[in-house]
């Protein structure tokens, strides 16, 4: 009312959303169930997300769901030579490489967030800066430092939902052409004389490849 300002009571980014186009309703969804339920009760401890579908993939045809039943998505990794890749993805300290490929192409991102999300100091954001900074300003409302020339956003206090949105972006600007690394457990350095990211002792660094096809793990587990 205009008298009166309602608390908020209850947010989230992810339900069951009732596939529209095959004639469900919200009725049909334990999420929207579940809802009214608190709502009575004044109880939002009850609220059942339901099976989360709202992920963009789940609806590429813009109006129908593609699938409840898509099959959990794996990652494999395969130990490499490093060869020329400390030139190619200018990095330097890597002491052992994995290529690292996924059994299908849905959720990489929140797989990787899954296992290394908690870990992750820095982001490198490259080809594609412009979008990603767009992208970063208007959704994340986080602390973060930003090197506009080397496209480096150092994590300062993100929160997980945000630390999350950063994987997306990553594998989103992979996809575009773009070119990320997020650095895993200690810092990355970048050495503008080398005109190399370094991998510090004790860190990794995990790397999408340009078009999102592939991505690499790249370890500095050295003694010295």
């Amino acid at each position: 009312t205009e008298t009166k300002q309602l608390p908020l009571v209850y947010s989230t980014l992810e339900w069951e959303h009732p596939d529209i186009a095959a004639d469900k309703v919200p009725s049909d969804s334990v999420f929207f169930q579940s809802l009214a339920e608190a709502i009575i009760t004044n109880n939002t401890g009850c609220i059942d997300k339901g099976s989360v579908n709202t992920f963009w993939r789940n609806w590429l045809d813009e109006e129908a769901l593609v699938s409840n039943d898509l099959a959990e998505t794996k990652m494999f990794q395969k130990k490499i030579e490093i060869g020329d890749f400390e030139i190619i993805y200018e990095l330097q300290g890597i002491s052992e490489l994995y290529k690292v490929t996924f059994s299908s192409e849905y959720d990489r991102y929140k797989l990787l967030f899954s296992m290394y999300g908690e870990e992750s100091r820095n982001f490198v954001f490259q080809n594609n800066p412009e979008y990603l900074e767009e992208s970063l300003s208007r959704d994340i409302e986080s602390e973060y430092q930003y090197d506009q020339d080397k496209s480096v956003y150092t994590l300062n206090n993100v929160k997980k939902k945000e630390l999350r949105d950063l994987y997306e972006f990553a594998e989103m600007g992979s996809e575009d052409g773009g070119l990320n690394r997020i650095f895993l457990y200690k810092e990355g350095l970048y050495d503008s004389k080398e005109n190399a990211y370094k991998i510090p002792n004790g860190g990794s660094c995990l790397v999408w490849g340009i078009g999102g096809n592939e991505a690499f793990l790249a370890i500095n587990c050295n003694l010295q």
